[in-house]
């Protein structure tokens, strides 16, 4: 957020595992926002209220961002500091604005505020589906980053993906009724419409999925960030990018007219390589 809202200068907004760090980079004071008081739209703190608040008590249209990272050109929508948009971008904020219907002026907002706001406890939600206990076990990692790295590049490099897979010891198996490749901690599938090969570099077994044995989800997205990275210093920033608040993570990277998708979940951090339109469509839907 740019200078001069509040008095607080630039504030950042840094997604993390834990939650959301808010940044008075003036001062150098920060302030976690737990992700258990974020969410959804109904999650206890509205970030459009901190937002709004830190910048004085400003509608949002009125707020000028300075930029921002990590997002690439997919999903976001700011004002820039210049306030030069063009009138296509202009209608769009202020049409994503108007339709959530809170882009009235409201209270500021000091840091102090924010941080006893932050040190808050979750307001119950009521009765909802009783919890899935999971049991957290150690990750276990199948194929490590210069694995993943060498069965890119071979395929890239126009090897066929199951002989590549093979050459690491991955065998013929059965999953849930479905034909796979099983190595040693890793599994790989191929898909039955698009020919598309996932490889789970990290996966639970079966026994362990019934069995209700997880890996922690923060170990599991720190191996997907991990793999991400390692990629975009060989290959570049990605192409598609996607982040999601339940632990979802996505990578997707452009190498000539081939595609490299990285996708972070529960228990799982799987790779797919194939046409870059193929892998557009598995991801965004058809052009």
């Amino acid at each position: 957020m740019g200078h001069g809202e509040s008095g607080l200068g630039l504030v950042s907004f840094t997604g993390t595992i834990d939650g959301l760090k808010v940044t008075a980079e003036s001062t150098g004071e920060e302030i976690l926002i737990p992700r258990n008081l974020l969410g959804s739209e109904r999650g206890q703190i509205s970030m459009r209220d901190v937002v709004a608040g830190l910048a004085g008590g400003r509608a949002l249209i009125d707020i000028r961002f300075a930029g921002s990272e990590g997002f690439g050109d997919y999903g976001v929508f700011a004002a820039s500091p210049s306030g030069d948009e063009d009138e296509l971008a202009k209608g769009d904020i202020k049409f994503l604005l108007e339709d959530r219907g809170k882009d009235s002026p409201g209270p500021a907002m000091t840091m102090d505020e924010l941080r006893r706001l932050a040190a808050s406890t979750p307001t119950p939600t009521g009765p909802g589906r009783p919890p899935v206990n999971w049991q957290v076990i150690p990750i276990r990692i199948g194929l490590s980053i210069p694995q993943i790295l060498s069965v890119v590049e071979q395929v890239l490099n126009g090897a066929a993906v199951e002989s590549v897979l093979k050459r690491f010891g991955g065998r013929p198996d059965i999953r849930w009724d479905e034909p796979i490749l099983r190595g040693d901690g890793w599994a790989a599938e191929r898909s039955r419409f698009s020919g598309t090969w996932s490889i789970e570099v990290v996966t639970h077994s079966e026994r362990e999925a019934e069995e209700r044995l997880c890996f922690d989800k923060r170990h599991v997205a720190d191996y997907a960030w991990r793999v991400a990275q390692a990629l975009e210093q060989r290959y570049g920033f990605p192409y598609g990018i996607r982040t999601t608040n339940d632990g979802f993570f996505m990578r997707l990277f452009q190498v000539g007219d081939h595609g490299v998708k990285v996708t972070g979940g529960f228990s799982s951090v799987e790779v797919e390589i194939d046409s870059l339109k193929t892998l557009l469509e598995h991801s965004y839907g058809r052009f």
